[in-house]
């Protein structure tokens, strides 16, 4: 019969396709939405059974997921129906919390509070399972051990790899590029415009064959740096600073690149895996990657660290602490550490952690000659990288996990 995977569903639509599970919560925005890639992404070789909680039966497997962003219990109730958790009860269905791209901000503390929910609804741990983009999930469950199946999704790795359609080869490894540094900022947040604004502070920005970078929406009217995370500190609210970032705040900027495209007229026309200006990316040798998250309490990378490895590029993550320590253990890629300082990783406090990295960008600035023979002496390495995203793919993890859950 093959591949068979079995997703129950509460609410239907009456064309007869099901509603996310807990689509109530969707009142003030989308909260949940079906797992896409089990809908849109799905392995050629699993077959979806859809079914309401009166279809369950005994002998067979069922799934009743929910997609999020959020915790969804507190440690003793949880938004689950009672119909539901009346079928977990008989273990008659199985519980994943499930989303392929994002993480929680603080991942620990939504895993106990799983924890102390199923104990206190007395249900089977092994029913239910958590699945997302953490990379310390495997971390958090060894420290607090429990019977709930966890899985870190790969999902984002295998978008670069399998589903971006900007495509480039070995042949594009080019012998001279134009920019030390790429830097590209679409959603304003807030580590982002401060890291900016430190650039410009100390007149990097200004430079024009040092950093290609964008801020590609500009400052929002309402961004305020004493009411975001970067608040606070000394430095920020010195009158240099912010009149560094006075510079920014009015600003719109494409990259070098990108001044003749029109994929951002619109930011709800954006579209990540076809608007990537490949020049950008062959021109520059160091990739200031502003990741998604900084200041969390989670480790979350996204596919945004690896496109300098696809490009071309060595990279300097602008992340959350142990952003570089999860990336070496998770994938076989060589980071440069001859060259570039990634010891910013090590530093819990965000803060000191931008000025440090800030600080390394400082000095690779000064060693235009030496980052260009550096590149053309590690031309293999280069390869390598690119050559481990394209064929990231072959893997198929996501793929093998669903198969897992049909048996």
């Amino acid at each position: 019969m093959g591949n068979i995977l079995n997703l129950v569903f509460d609410s239907w639509k009456e064309d007869g396709s099901p509603l996310p599970n807990l689509s109530h919560l969707n009142v003030d925005g989308e909260k949940v939405i079906l797992p896409f890639y089990i809908f849109v992404l799905k392995p050629s070789d699993i077959k979806l059974n859809l079914c309401k909680p009166s279809d369950v039966s005994e002998g067979e497997s069922y799934y009743y997921f929910v997609h999020f962003n959020e915790s969804l219990y507190d440690g003793k109730s949880w938004e689950i129906s009672e119909e539901i958790e009346n079928l977990v009860l008989t273990k008659k269905l199985r519980i994943v919390f499930y989303n392929e791209h994002e993480s929680y901000t603080n991942p620990k503390k939504y895993y106990t509070k799983l924890l102390e929910t199923l104990k206190f609804k007395n249900i089977d741990e092994s029913l239910i399972y958590l699945v997302n983009n953490c990379s310390e999930l495997y971390e958090i469950k060894s420290s607090n051990p429990s019977g709930i199946n966890v899985f870190k999704t790969d999902y984002l790795i295998e978008l670069i790899s399998k589903y971006i359609s900007v495509r480039t080869d070995t042949k594009d490894l080019k012998e001279e590029k134009k920019f030390l540094f790429l830097c590209h900022n679409r959603r304003p947040k807030p580590h982002r415009v401060s890291l900016l604004t430190l650039l410009n502070s100390e007149g990097l920005l200004d430079e024009s064959d040092t950093i290609d970078w964008s801020l590609t929406y500009g400052v929002p009217t309402n961004f305020n740096l004493d009411s975001e995370n970067f608040g606070g500190s000394e430095i920020f609210n010195t009158e240099y600073f912010l009149q560094s970032f006075n510079k920014l705040k009015d600003l719109k900027k494409l990259s070098f690149y990108e001044d003749q495209v029109n994929w951002f007229d619109n930011e709800k026309n954006y579209d990540a895996n076809y608007h990537i200006s490949v020049q950008s990316h062959l021109e520059s040798y160091i990739n200031i990657v502003t990741e998604s998250h900084f200041s969390i309490n989670s480790v979350h990378i996204t596919e945004k660290s690896f496109k300098p490895f696809y490009y071309f590029q060595m990279p300097l993550f602008v992340a959350s602490h142990r952003h570089v320590e999860f990336l070496k253990k998770e994938h076989n890629l060589y980071l440069f550490e001859n060259l570039i300082d990634h010891s910013y990783d090590r530093e819990i406090d965000h803060i000191k952690r931008l000025h440090l990295i800030v600080e390394e960008i400082k000095r690779l600035s000064k060693l235009g000659s030496e980052i260009k023979k550096y590149y053309l002496s590690n031309r293999e390495k280069f390869i390598h990288n690119h050559n481990y995203i394209k064929e990231f793919q072959k893997n198929r993890s996501m793929d093998s996990f669903f198969i897992s859950l049909c048996k």
